[in-house]
C-alpha cells in the first residue's frame, strides 16, 4: 500500500496499563536514509551504496528506539525461573 504525498504513516501504541491505543504519527526519513528499513549490512546494496553508512545505521537505531516508551528489566539470578516467558507476556 503506497501513501498519497500528503498521508503520514501511523504507529498504533497500546498502554498496558490502560489497555487504550493510540495512533501516533511517524516522522519523515531523514534525508540520509534510504527509506528500505534495515542496517546498511543486510542491505544488498551496499557495495554500490553512497549514504553515510554511519550516519545512516544511527538514524535507524535511533528512529526504533523512539518508538519505546519503557525498557524493563527482567532478572534473576538462577536459571529456570521463567525470565524468557515474563519477557514475552510483557511485550505483547
Amino acid at each position: 500500500m503506497k501513501l498519497g504525498a500528503h498521508e503520514q504513516p501511523l504507529v498504533f501504541v497500546k498502554d498496558l496499563l490502560s489497555g487504550t491505543v493510540q495512533a501516533e504519527a511517524v516522522s519523515p526519513p531523514a534525508a540520509d536514509d534510504c527509506g528500505r528499513g534495515h542496517a546498511c549490512n543486510f542491505c544488498p546494496e551496499e557495495t554500490r551504496c553512497r549514504l553515510d553508512k554511519p550516519a545512516h545505521n544511527k538514524n535507524l537505531i535511533e528512529s526504533r528506539l523512539s518508538c519505546l516508551r519503557s525498557i524493563v528489566l527482567v532478572l534473576a539470578n538462577k536459571g529456570g525461573v521463567g525470565k524468557s516467558t515474563v519477557s514475552a507476556n510483557l511485550a505483547t
